[in-house]
This record gives C-alpha cells, structure tokens and sequence, in this order.
C-alpha cells in the first residue's frame, strides 16, 4: 500500500506543477497551504489505516506515533513559527538596504564606478556589473533594486546596451551578489527545509564566491557583446552642487560589504553586523544630527524596508508547511522512486542543468515554487543536502531570480524599460542555461 500513497503523493505532485505554470507563478501561497494539507492527510491515512507492512512502519514509527493533534501542530504550527527566526534576519537587510539608499552609499558608489570608467563603455559595463554585484551582497528586498536600477539601467542605456539586455544584464547582476547574501541564504535553507547546523554559512560562502565568479564573467561577456560601438555620452561628467551634498564620504563606500566581511572574518551574525555597519555608515556620512532625527530616520526606512518584503512574506510563510509535509510523506516516495531514480552525483548535476528552465514561472525546478517538492523527493530516495542545496540554490537564484519574469522586479524593469517579456526572455533564458549548466559543473567538482 505504500506504493499506492505514494503514487497519489507523486499526482499531487503533478497537480502543483501544473498549477504553477497555469497560473504563471501567481497565488502560490494558497497552493503551498493546500499541498500541505494534501500531503499531511495523505500521509496520516497511509501510517495509520493502510500500510501493513513491518518494516516501513518500523522505519517510520516516530512519525507514526504522532496524534491528529500533534501532526497539525508540527506541521503548520512548528513550520510557520520556525521560519519566524529568518524573518527578522529578512526585515534586517530589507532595513539596511534601505538604510545604503538614504545616506547615498549606495547611489555614490555607481557614480564613482562610471567615473572611473570614463569614455569606455566596455570598461563602465563591467564595474556596473561589479558594483551591482557587491551591494546585493548585503542588500535586500524589491525596493533597494528598483531604486539602484533606477540609476544603473539609463547608463546602461547610455552605452549602447539594447534595452532587454540591460535589463538581464542589471538583474543577473543582482542575483549574483544574491549568492553570497546572508538574508538569502538563512531564507534558501528554509525553503529546503536545511538547517543552519547542517549547513553553515561557512561552508557556503567558498562555493558561493566561486558561483559568483563564474556568473560574472558570463553575464559581462554577454552583455559586452551586444554594446554598440558608435560614440556614447560620458557619464563622467559634470557634478551641481546638488549631486555634490548627495554625495556619500569616500569611507563610506566600504559599507555594502561589511556586513558579509564581518560574518566571514569575525562571525558576527548578519543583525549585528546591519546593525554596526547601518549607524557606521550614519556617522560617516554624518547623520547622527540628534536623537529625534536618528530615531526618525531609523522608523522610516524600517517601515520602507519591510513594506519592500511584504509581498512574499506570506507565500514564504506557507513554504515550511509544506516541507516539513513533505518530509513526512518522503518515506513514500521513497518507496515508489527509489529503485528508479539512479543514486549519483554526477546524474542529477547533469539532469538538473539540462532541465534547468523548469524553474521558470515558479516551476518544479525553483525553490520559490513546486521545486520544494522536486527537492522533498530527490532528499526521500537518498540524495544529500550538501549536493542538493547549492544545486537548487542555483536553480533559484539564477533561472528565477535572475531570468524568470514572474519575480517582481523583473517586472518593474520589463515595464521601467517598456520591452515586451519574450524579449527578456529571449535573452536571459539562454544565459542562466549557461550559468547554470558552468556552476553545476563547478559544484560537482567542489560537493560531488
């Protein structure tokens, strides 16, 4: 009977599939919800009134051990409250990414980088490209990219750059820095359902400046290859005497990444480290005028900061429900796709790159969508999380984050920059197929 459950397990499995792509990525919080409970009813029903057979009940009798009550406590209960903890890391950098916007830091550190590049569009492309890179190391939420896109995409444009290529060029870009992102992190080992204990930031970050590197050289390659060659303006130019008070202090420009610096170096966690380098970066650029105006300052770009993560609060809330479900009804699917599924590191790095655009429009392949099922799956027939989590860390962050356009800045700048989405897509499907396919290969190396 286990391969029964498990059978109806893997259909509803489909059904979530299906949905994702039906509705283009939309209302998935409800979806997740749902699964869960399909999951967890499942599940119940199959420990406690249809599988007969010794040994699985053997293997699985904590889970089976479990009360109607106590399975609905663990699972939508316990689920919601454990992500509560990543919450908070989650308004932290929305907060200070709001923080790097107000005091110009981050505003500053374009300006300089197109300076430095003068006359020579190649050159001011790749240090669009890295600058981008290095604040999205430590800033989060919508809003902080919609506003540095604001400043980044015209000079892209400026250069040469067609308009659907800016706009990857710009958002891949911020998916990279994504990679080495504390607040990304803590909120991808929730979504795969992995612990901190498990996974440690440093184990991470050595894969994840690697992943960086190779992201970097193909986006900028691609993107050079489309700059046009005729004279551009020089954005090198003049500065009013508005841009000039609008200027952030030289010391300042090292705040994007303190915050990552000091959770490497030091291990100071990412709150106290947005903590110290968010008032570093109000002292230097002098704005601790006075108590009234610091706590003013500190309550508006908190209050923008989490209204920024607001949209996918919920869905993420909804996320370990459906894990935690998942890993209960794993032992099923186990059952019914262990034999099939080949068992080896060097398959599903392959497989995965060759399926890597099924992690478009919330897919089975993305994190941020039916992919917590796929992985749920993948974890039940014997795969570890050491291999499994950078492998859908990069399915998301890339092919979704980076190419997909049902993510909510890819839609700003799809209509910021009035293309049409094929033509985004046209572009940075090919190129986070790329990506994807260059880092698997990398990760087999590294984790295989």
């Amino acid at each position: 009977m286990e391969i029964l459950i498990g059978i109806l397990l893997l259909a509803a499995f489909f059904v979530l599939i299906v949905y994702s792509y039906k509705s283009k990525g939309g209302s998935l919080m409800l979806g997740m919800l749902v699964m869960a409970c399909v999951y967890t009813i499942l599940t119940y029903v199959g420990n406690h009134f249809l599988v007969t057979n010794p040994e699985f009940l053997k293997v699985n009798a904590n889970d089976i051990k479990r009360t109607p009550i106590e399975l609905i406590t663990y699972i939508f209960q316990g689920g919601a409250e454990n992500w509560g903890v990543m919450l908070v890391n989650v308004c932290f950098g929305a907060w200070f990414g709001r923080v790097m916007l107000e005091t110009n830091v981050a505003p500053t550190i374009i300006r300089k980088a197109v300076e430095l590049g003068g006359d020579k569009p190649g050159i001011t492309c790749i240090l669009l490209n890295f600058v981008t890179v290095i604040l999205f190391t430590s800033i989060f939420g919508a809003g902080a990219v919609i506003a540095i896109g604001i400043i980044v995409l015209p000079i892209m444009l400026s250069l040469g750059i067609p308009k659907a290529v800016a706009a990857f060029s710009y958002i891949g870009s911020v998916a990279c820095g994504l990679y080495l992102n504390p607040v990304q992190f803590t909120q991808n080992e929730n979504y795969a359902g992995v612990s901190v204990e498990e996974i440690p930031f440093s184990s991470h970050w050595p894969w994840a400046i690697g992943a960086m590197i190779i992201i970097f050289i193909i986006i900028t390659i691609f993107t050079l290859f489309f700059i046009k060659k005729e004279a551009v303006r020089t954005w090198a130019a003049e500065t009013t005497s508005d841009d000039i008070q609008k200027t952030a202090p030289a010391i300042a420009l090292i705040a994007p990444a303190v915050p990552v610096a000091l959770l490497i170096i030091f291990k100071i966690q990412p709150i106290p480290g947005y903590l110290i380098t968010s008032f570093y970066a109000l002292l230097v650029c002098k704005r601790l005028t006075s108590f009234v105006d610091v706590s003013r300052f500190v309550a508006k770009t908190f209050h923008d900061g989490v209204v920024d993560i607001a949209p996918f609060v919920g869905f993420v809330l909804m996320v370990p429900m459906f894990v935690r479900s998942a890993n209960m009804a794993s032992p099923y699917f186990a059952a019914l796709l262990g034999d099939i599924i080949p068992q080896s590191p060097l398959f599903i790095c392959i497989i995965l790159a060759a399926l890597a655009p099924l992690a478009l429009y919330r897919g089975p392949l993305t994190l941020a969508g039916s992919g917590v099922a796929t992985l749920g799956v993948l974890k039940s027939i014997g795969y570890a999380n050491s291999l499994l989590f950078p492998l859908f860390s990069t399915l998301l962050l890339t092919m979704h984050v980076g190419a997909c356009i049902t993510q909510s800045w890819t839609v700003w700048g799809v209509g910021y920059l009035k293309i049409e989405g094929r033509d985004y897509l046209k572009h940075s499907v090919i190129v986070a197929w790329i990506c994807i396919a260059a880092i698997n290969v990398f990760t087999y190396i590294m984790r295989g």
